[in-house]
Order: structure tokens, then C-alpha cells, then sequence
């Protein structure tokens, strides 16, 4: 429908009763076509977002194929829906939020984690696939400038960023970032105004997702918990791991290694030194950014106070010295 209705404002007909035609065209576009499709859809479960879609759609074709004198109907729509919409937009995202944290015993093993948290909400509000890329992009604007709260660390709660000079890393690459924007900045100036600051904001947007990166490396520390052992590495990476289902955790040798499905948490495994090895019974899926899954059974992490983690891990696990060794290098 959407397609026959641009093909129509190309017709003689179109443009010889624009006036009139362009009402029509208007509420088939932003009413008529969403309404039929969650009229005539069998998804269910996806319907909200779909029919969003198509409305929002609908009002992006019509302010290219209505003549411009004639969108006064497509502004009143634009006035008074679409504040709607997104107010509606809102409260349900928050009536859900709440029905998700009252019910979710997850939260209070997670430390209300805000990552965590958001990852849980977002799936019950978006398609899987959106779900990923949205919260991490938000996550890393939040922990990079609305999380400054102090993490307050314990012989369960670990740092790994201290020894492996990951901070500093990625402080030096933001000031690269930021030299070579403003030497292309200038050399585009002189070809074009507009691309130089798109390119210039572009990396603008690299240099603060970088940062939200590095202050979720300070945020979301190593935590063992009851039963679980919940490992990350700020938003970039994380895993969570039955205590029951960890056969051994050691200091990292290479004689350690012996699963087929070694896996290192940190993204930056060629830059850092591990410090412990987890060999589990069983596989699991380390949780990247933007939704990339790795399975292990083997798993490298640092930790700052390693000696610390592994007597902690004894005394929670149960696991005895014999089978929760702890050999140096």
C-alpha cells in the first residue's frame, strides 16, 4: 500500500487534485496502513513495535511525497500523535521496568547492576536484535557520565583494571581520536563544510563511547555471590557461573590449559597477562557487546587481588586445596 500511494503522487491525477488527494494519502499513511497491519498480523508478540514502525514510517513517506502547501494535516498529526505516542512510549516502558525489578530476584544477587538491569527490561520492551545494540549504547553514556558512584570493594567484590593499565589504554586512544579529528577536521574544511563535521561528530561519538567503556571498566567490578560467580568486564564482556559447576580455579600457567574451548573475558587478551584460570564441568557463553556469544570451558580473567578471590572462592565453593589449587608461575 505504502508503495502503490508513492506511486500515485507521481500521477497527472495526484498532481492535478493534490489538495484533496493529499488528505486522503495523509491518514492512509499515518492511520489506515498501521491499522490494517495489526489488524492483519499474526505476530503477536512483536505487534507494538511493528505497527510503530509503520506509523513512523508512514509519516517519513508522506513529508517527501506531499507538496509542502498541502502538509497541513501531516503537521497536526505530527503535533498531537506523536507526543502521544511517545508519551505512551514511556509509561509503558516504565510500568514494565517496575513489573521486571518487583519480580526479578536477580537484581539483588546483581547488586542492582544498571547494566544488568537494563539488558532485563530491554528484552521484555524490544525485539531481541534491537536489544543489544540499544542497551549498550545507552549503557556506555551512562556509566561515562551518570554513574559517579563510588564501587566499594570487599573480599567479594574485585577490581581488574589496576595491574593491567587497560584505563590507560584507552585513555591514549582518545587522544588520538581526538588529534586526528581536528587535523581531518581542518583538511575537510577546505572541500566540504558538511562533511568535515560530520566525519568531526562522528568521531566525537567514538571518543564518548570510549570513555562510557573505560568508566564501566571502573563500575562493574568481579562479584562472587551465594551461589554464583558473576564476571565482567565493564560492558564490553561478562559471564555468570554456578559456583557448583567450577571444578578448579588456579593461577594461570600454561600448563594449565587443557579444554578444547579456552576462552579470555577480555577483549584485550593480547595486550593483558591473565592472572587466573576457571575450569568448569560444564560449557558456558561469555556475553560481548552488541550481543556476541563465545562458548568456553576454560576461562583466563585478571583480578587485581587474586590471592584474595581464590581463599574467598574456597570458603563458598566448599572446594578443598586439592582441588582449588593456587600454584605460582
Amino acid at each position: 500500500m505504502i508503495f502503490s500511494l508513492v506511486l500515485l503522487s507521481f500521477t497527472r491525477f495526484f498532481i492535478t487534485h493534490n489538495h484533496n488527494l493529499s488528505i486522503g494519502v495523509t491518514l492512509d499513511l499515518a492511520f489506515s496502513i498501521p491499522v490494517i497491519h495489526a489488524l492483519l498480523s499474526t505476530r503477536s508478540k512483536n505487534l507494538k513495535y511493528s505497527t510503530a514502525l509503520f506509523f513512523t514510517i508512514g509519516l517519513i513517506v508522506a513529508s517527501f511525497i506531499i507538496p509542502k502547501s498541502n502538509q497541513f494535516l501531516l503537521h497536526q498529526v505530527k503535533a498531537w500523535m506523536v507526543p502521544v505516542v511517545e508519551l505512551c512510549s514511556i509509561v509503558f516502558f516504565i510500568v514494565q521496568t517496575q513489573k521486571i525489578r518487583s519480580r526479578q530476584s536477580l537484581l539483588k544477587k546483581n547488586d542492582d547492576d544498571f547494566y544488568t538491569v537494563f539488558k532485563l527490561v530491554s528484552k521484555e520492551l524490544l525485539p531481541p536484535r534491537l536489544t543489544s545494540i540499544i542497551t549498550a549504547e545507552i549503557a556506555a553514556f551512562y556509566y561515562g557520565f551518570f554513574n559517579w558512584h563510588k564501587v566499594a570493594y570487599s573480599d567479594k567484590t574485585f577490581s581488574y583494571h589496576k595491574k593491567t593499565g587497560i584505563i590507560s589504554l584507552i585513555g591514549v586512544f582518545i587522544f588520538m581520536i581526538l588529534i586526528e579529528t581536528f587535523v581531518f577536521h581542518l583538511l575537510l574544511q577546505k572541500w566540504s563544510g558538511k562533511v568535515a563535521w560530520i566525519v568531526s561528530g562522528i568521531s566525537f561519538y567514538a571518543v564518548l563511547q570510549a570513555f562510557g567503556i573505560a568508566r564501566s571498566i571502573l563500575k562493574r567490578p568481579i562479584q562472587i555471590n551465594d551461589d554464583r560467580l558473576v564476571i565482567r568486564y565493564g560492558i564490553l564482556a561478562e559471564t555468570t557461573i554456578d559456583l557448583k559447576d567450577i571444578i578448579s580455579a588456579e593461577i594461570y600457567n600454561k600448563q594449565s590449559v587443557t579444554g578444547e574451548n579456552l576462552r579470555a573475558l577480555s577483549p584485550f587478551k593480547k595486550l593483558e597477562e591473565p592472572d587466573i584460570i576457571l575450569n568448569l564441568s560444564q560449557p558456558y557463553y561469555i556475553e560481548g557487546i552488541y550481543g556476541s556469544r563465545k562458548i568456553f570451558d576454560q576461562l583466563l580473567i585478571s583480578i587485581d587481588e587474586k590471592e584474595v578471590f581464590l581463599k574467598q572462592f574456597r570458603e563458598l565453593s566448599g572446594t578443598n586445596s586439592g582441588t582449588c589449587t593456587a600454584k605460582q608461575q
